[in-house]
């Protein structure tokens, strides 16, 4: 039987407003790398009159464009190295 080990983050609704410390600790990075992110509006965030607060769902939404566009960009990198293979090469990749 095994048990899963549930985050505190689990329960908690996508509409929740998390402080960077939050989304930080979610994210398993520092404080000062979401900050940065925010800076450069590579994490979506709302502004709560002049503080920036993080909604769980859009973390959790741009980690997912993030990852597929990781893999498409990673499919892209193997299609171009394949292409300059040459067929003796292929045939012993198997390929």
């Amino acid at each position: 039987m095994t048990t899963e080990t549930l985050s505190p983050f689990d329960a908690m609704p996508d509409s929740r407003l998390l402080t960077a410390v939050q989304a930080a600790d979610y994210l398993n990075v520092s404080p000062g790398t979401v900050r940065n992110w925010a800076m450069s509006d590579a994490i979506p965030y709302v502004l709560v009159g002049k503080v920036k607060r993080y909604r769980k769902g859009e973390i959790d939404s741009w980690l997912e464009r993030e990852r597929l566009a990781e893999e498409s960009e990673l499919e892209e990198a193997r299609k171009a190295a394949l292409s300059k293979l040459t067929e003796a090469e292929r045939r012993i990749l198997g390929v």
